[in-house]
């Protein structure tokens, strides 16, 4: 279900991935919250080059060793004070059910859906593992409904008013089975979870921070004061690329025009430096 829906509204849809040989995308990169971004909610494009922005961290043994650790079936969310929450199941590295999971689920959030903070396992009290899961924040009696379903096929909510409280859950009620509607995409290997709507700002960061930079415009002075072709050679251009950022180019100019014995204005013209290998 799309959440939070706005005026002008851009839109996120949250995915993982189907696992490849382990040279091309292994388990542990699979099973990760991946994202893609729409201006209408239908059409879709992977950000980070089809790569994860959310794990799990891995968990630490009393002798110090780690076990790696994944999630599936991600859900992002709003949170009450307008963030973003995401729950998943997490799993053993390769996908595998998790010992220490059985009866929680993972929390995360985020003010951006760039940088995440892992909150911990909300425990939902029951004795099952976890297959899906799903949260919503009721802003009418302000709390979190969790809706959950086990390896029984059984369905079951939770309610929560505060969520980062992970050991708050009310006792789990049982419940009417719940899908999660989402789109079709030529995304690949995506399997996909919920869309969410998102503020134009967030969409900007976004689309700057997890897309290729592409140059946009390049700037150069209108006019300069120059003597020599050594000085003329030291007039560079601005690339503007589409992240915001600007890098200083050097620009091949064509003096063949200009007489350098005769002081007067010439128009010139040159093309941005590239190297080529």
């Amino acid at each position: 279900m799309i959440s939070k829906i706005k005026n002008n509204s851009k839109y996120v849809l949250c995915y993982t991935r189907i696992p490849q040989e382990n040279l091309i995308y292994s388990e542990k990169l699979a099973y990760s919250m991946h994202i893609a971004y729409s201006e209408d909610g239908v059409a879709f494009q992977e950000l980070n080059h089809n790569s994860g922005v959310l794990f799990a961290k891995a968990t630490e043994n009393d002798n110090g060793y780690l076990n790696a650790k994944s999630l599936k079936n991600p859900y992002i969310f709003y949170l009450a004070d307008g963030t973003f929450g995401v729950v998943a199941v997490r799993t053993m590295a390769d996908g595998e059910k998790d010992d220490q999971s059985k009866g929680r689920v993972l929390l995360f959030t985020s003010a951006d859906l760039l940088q995440y903070k892992e909150s911990g396992l909300i425990d939902l009290k029951g004795d099952t593992y976890v297959s899906d899961v799903k949260c919503q924040y009721d802003e009418d009696n302000k709390v979190y409904v969790i809706c959950w379903s086990d390896e029984n096929g059984n369905y079951y909510k939770n309610f929560m008013t505060d969520i980062l409280n992970i050991n708050s859950a009310s006792i789990p009620e049982k419940t009417e089975a719940f899908e999660i509607e989402t789109v079709r995409t030529e995304i690949e290997g995506m399997v996909p979870r919920n869309i969410i709507s998102i503020s134009a700002e967030v969409a900007h960061r976004l689309t700057c921070k997890l897309t290729v930079p592409t140059n946009v415009k390049i700037e150069i002075p209108e006019s300069v004061c120059v003597t020599s072709e050594k000085e003329l050679k030291a007039v560079k251009a601005a690339a503007i690329y589409s992240d915001g950022t600007t890098a200083m180019k050097n620009v091949d100019w064509n003096a063949a025009e200009i007489d350098w014995n005769k002081p007067g204005t010439y128009r010139v013209e040159g093309k941005v430096h590239q190297d080529h290998y």
